[in-house]
């Protein structure tokens, strides 16, 4: 008998599309015995070789006569072949199949095989019967394994989630899924908060009560049953999922590593390495060892045995720890292949929360202008992030019901067992760390810590404040920190700062946490010791002479110079004279013009300067800056060269002043320097800024820059009265129109120095108070009413007193935020002597600006003839928790030159402090006296 030659063909064809499956590593097997319509079926399997239980039919036509039907594109060029068949049986049949099936056609002479995905969507009707179109370019081969698994997957459904809050159990779920869902899908694995403690639960159930922050469940089902091992206790068994446990409640309560170092060391298969490993690399990343985290997935890579889903969670963790380091084509590298990993598993519900955290990575790395956002959006609409949003709404919940109840000040007693805001931001905050959704895990961590350190504050709680600070930092959330770490600093306890200053180490610095990181060294530098600050001040100055490193490793979104610049101000007042003078070297060094926002920084820098520790060198290349930069940067510059007696630097800094360049009259020093030729030049000068000041306040018409004309010009009035122009700045100040804070430095300083006035001016200006109180200001720009200022300038004219005034300033002690302070003012200069008792009220005033306004009315009064109320309060003063006190308290005292016993006993007692800025007050104190 003689064989056909279509039966040749299609034997040839169907042996050749096997091999095709057999080389990207598939299973083919012939459906001979019941071919009708299915050719092979064929067991898929992924890149790395992974059976992924997936089955797809396929039907091979093989032969020429099947490429009769060529489309071609626009440039001619063979786009592929449409497929006929006159009927539409095997079409139906391929599209509602229970597997999805391909049609093939295989190129005899070329030993090539073109395959379509048969769906209802591509399959057209002729009228008759039915075509499928058939791409040139796909092909079976390595380079479209993607895309034949992601046909071979979709045989999988997402699975039915509804209705299963009540269910969850570890039993419902595969064995080889147990570790993975019970850490990043608790919510099905967890027994339901209402079902009680009355069965023992499974160690993967555990695992998820932990993952839900619900420590206190964990603990009855110990209480109740002796099969459930106490988690706060060392665990004896030899099941190692008890271990993991034991080892992830230490963390939670301790930040204990040990214990998942063990397990991580002795964990018995796969999904046991990949489950701890997860959570060791995260624990490590929170911890700032980055290095660690990575070779933990490094070797978990490595060893290529995970299954695909468990390849993909390590690989996507440790592309974020990559990013987080400016390795980005590795980063790049790693979200792609976990993305390889996850087709053929959509039943899995961690899946998707994986490939969205993958998808975010990829996005991340491209930039918003680049990336897909929209496929990026569509990710991260699943099951693990809708379960987190609903554990961050329910804590939300309970944190309105505290404040409400709060505000309404509500005396009744709630007795609760479990603080379920932070157990459930703690949940949502672990979800988002353990799936690698790195954005969602920053945002949470940062709620979390927040609220935490608001709670541990009030408690006084010096530890967890530091702690919650330090998870603050590593959140990214550097707007938050910087108010946190200014709010400590004002109000203490300080030693937490100086902790968070101490927690900030050579791996501390990621993408997330460098802009945190140089806020904190910024704010609050001043705390680290001597040689911490010389540590960081060389780190910051080889950025700034070469930021390239820098950039390569934190990847900024920040301006580099700038964040340095700031942190470099921060540290200088605590770092060493060789310190100050290698920051002085790197800024002579410089070349070229200075960016006006740095040089406002660096004008900050040249004050910390001392002009004796300077080198030669270092003064000439000063000097070359200084020849160059016309802005207030050499203004102050000149200013410090002529400290150190250097006149060529005192006559250009004159000379810039009388040329009306406000910034060299601000760095000159005392305007006695000038004569009264020069000074009469400068009064010129800023009478028309004031006429300039009062017309536009006519017009309606507020500017608010950084001279304040008023004041300079009542300085210059007052030191050189021969040429003093007193009308411009009493039509200034008592003009209805012109804003409060126009008129506000000049009057603290007519109140301050009304010996300095002519008794003339103090008549005029007490005989305008009802026009000064009423002047306008502007409380959204920082503005407020000017009243208290006019009581003040009224009390030096005598044009009120005794009784009248002390009725004044009880009204302010009684009044706002600001006239509580400004009544403090009044109090310092040792006015309205019968109300002083007023004073103490302002010592524990609830708003740190009236503390510190009060500390410095004591420390002035400290100074001259303290009663035994000024005694008693400066003493309390000393032990203030912050730094701002304090320091309020010494720049009071140093504003007088005289010298007694509690001035000397306060300066000594605060020598000592953490901060820098209030020992070298302390310490210049002392000097002088």
């Amino acid at each position: 008998m003689r064989a056909s030659e279509q039966e040749q063909t299609g034997g040839a064809g169907a042996s050749e599309v096997s091999a095709k499956f057999q080389r990207i590593g598939w299973g083919p097997v012939p459906n001979d015995a019941h071919d009708l319509g299915t050719d092979l079926l064929v067991e898929a399997r992924d890149h790395r070789l992974f059976d992924r239980g997936l089955i797809v039919g396929a039907q091979v036509k093989a032969g020429s006569s099947w490429f009769d039907h060529e489309v071609r594109d626009e440039n001619g060029e063979i786009a592929g072949w449409w497929y006929y068949e006159p009927e539409a049986t095997h079409f139906d049949d391929w599209v509602a199949h229970g597997l999805p099936h391909l049609l093939v056609l295989h190129d005899l002479d070329h030993n090539v095989s073109h395959w379509a995905h048969v769906t209802a969507e591509h399959v057209i009707s002729t009228g008759k019967g039915c075509k499928i179109f058939v791409p040139r370019e796909q092909s079976i081969d390595e380079e479209h394994l993607d895309e034949l698994l992601a046909v071979a997957a979709q045989q999988k459904a997402a699975p039915e989630l509804e209705g299963t809050s009540f269910t969850a159990s570890a039993d419902a779920v595969p064995p080889g899924r147990r570790l993975r869902y019970a850490l990043l899908a608790p919510r099905l694995v967890a027994p339901h908060p209402n079902i009680g403690h009355e069965a023992p639960i499974a160690a993967e159930e555990a695992l998820a009560l932990c993952a839900q922050g619900r420590f206190l469940d964990l603990q009855r089902f110990a209480d109740a049953h002796g099969s459930v091992p106490d988690p706060h206790q060392p665990y004896v068994g030899r099941d190692w999922r008890w271990s993991l446990v034991r080892a992830v409640c230490t963390w939670a309560f301790d930040d204990a590593l040990d214990g998942l170092e063990h397990a991580a060391a002795t964990a018995p298969t796969a999904e046991a390495k990949a489950a701890v490993g997860v959570v060791l690399a995260c624990v490590l990343l929170r911890a700032d060892r980055l290095t660690q985290a990575c070779s933990v997935l490094d070797r978990l890579v490595e060893e290529d045995s995970l299954g695909p889903v468990d390849q993909g969670w390590v690989l996507v963790q440790r592309g974020r720890i990559r990013a987080e380091v400016g390795d980005l084509v590795g980063a790049r590298a790693d979200a792609v292949e976990a993305q390889r990993q996850f087709p053929g598993d959509a039943d899995d519900v961690t899946v998707s929360g994986l490939a969205s955290a993958a998808a975010w990575l990829l996005f991340r790395i491209a930039g918003f202008a680049s990336g897909d956002l929209a496929g990026t959006l569509t990710a991260a609409d699943n099951a693990i992030m809708w379960w987190r949003s609903q554990t961050i709404a329910s804590a939300l919940t309970n944190t309105v019901e505290r404040a409400f109840h709060r505000w309404s000040q509500d005396t009744t007693s709630r007795w609760t067992v479990e603080d379920r805001e932070e157990v459930n931001l703690f949940a949502a905050e672990l979800n988002a760390d353990l799936t690698a959704e790195h954005g969602a895990w920053s945002t949470i961590a940062s709620l979390s810590s927040r609220q935490l350190l608001m709670r541990r504050h009030a408690v006084g709680d010096a530890e967890g404040i530091s702690h919650n600070l330090h998870s603050l930092r590593r959140s990214g959330d550097h707007a938050s920190l910087k108010l946190a770490v200014d709010h400590v600093r004002r109000v203490g306890p300080i030693e937490s700062l100086v902790a968070l200053l101490h927690g900030i180490g050579p791996e501390s610095w990621t993408h997330t946490t460098a802009k945190s990181n140089l806020e904190v060294l910024a704010r609050v530098g001043d705390l680290a010791d001597e040689s911490m600050a010389a540590q960081w001040i060389g780190m910051l100055l080889t950025v700034l002479r070469d930021p390239t490193d820098f950039r390569d490793r934190v990847v900024p979104f920040f301006w580099v110079d700038l964040a340095v610049v700031e942190a470099v101000r921060g540290l200088l007042p605590a770092g060493s004279p060789q310190s100050r003078l290698l920051a002085a070297e790197c800024l002579a060094s410089h070349e070229g013009p200075v960016d006006e926002v740095l040089a406002s920084t660096l004008t900050d820098w040249i004050e910390e300067f001392s002009s004796e520790e300077l080198t030669n060198e270092v003064r000439r290349g000063l000097r070359r800056l200084a020849e160059g930069d016309r802005g207030s940067l050499g203004a102050a510059v000149l200013g410090k060269l002529a400290e150190h007696d250097d006149a060529e630097a005192k006559q250009e800094v004159v000379a810039r002043a009388i040329k009306g360049d406000l910034n060299a009259l601000s760095a000159m020093g005392a305007v006695t320097i000038l004569s009264s030729a020069q000074a009469d030049s400068l009064i010129v000068k800023f009478e028309a800024m004031v006429r300039q000041t009062i017309e536009s306040a006519n017009r309606s018409k507020w500017g608010f820059g950084r001279h304040d004309a008023g004041l300079g010009l009542a300085v210059l009035n007052m030191w050189f009265p021969d040429v003093a122009r007193w009308d411009p700045l009493l039509e200034l100040l008592t003009h209805s129109c012109v804003a409060a804070d126009h008129k506000r430095g000049a009057l603290e300083l007519i109140a301050n120095e009304y010996e300095r006035i002519p008794d003339e001016v103090l008549d005029r200006l007490a005989a305008a108070t009802s026009a000064i109180t009423n002047s306008p200001y502007f409380a959204e720009m920082g503005g407020r009413p000017l009243g208290a200022a006019a009581i003040a300038v009224a009390i030096a004219s005598g044009a009120i007193a005794d009784e009248a005034a002390d009725i004044a300033v009880t009204q302010l002690s009684l009044g706002s935020e600001h006239e509580r302070c400004d009544a403090a003012a009044i109090f310092g200069r040792g006015w309205c002597e019968r109300m002083r008792p007023l004073l103490a009220s302002f010592v524990a005033d609830g708003r740190v600006s009236v503390r510190r306004a009060a500390a410095n009315a004591v420390g002035r009064l400290s100074a001259t003839d303290p009663d035994p109320l000024v005694m008693e309060l400066a003493r309390r003063l000393v032990h203030d928790r912050g730094a701002v006190v304090p320091r309020a308290l010494l720049v009071g005292l140093s504003r007088q030159d005289a010298d007694t016993a509690l001035a000397r006993e306060t300066a000594t007692a605060l020598e000592d402090h953490p901060s820098a800025h209030v020992r070298g007050l302390a310490r210049d104190f002392i000097t002088r006296l």
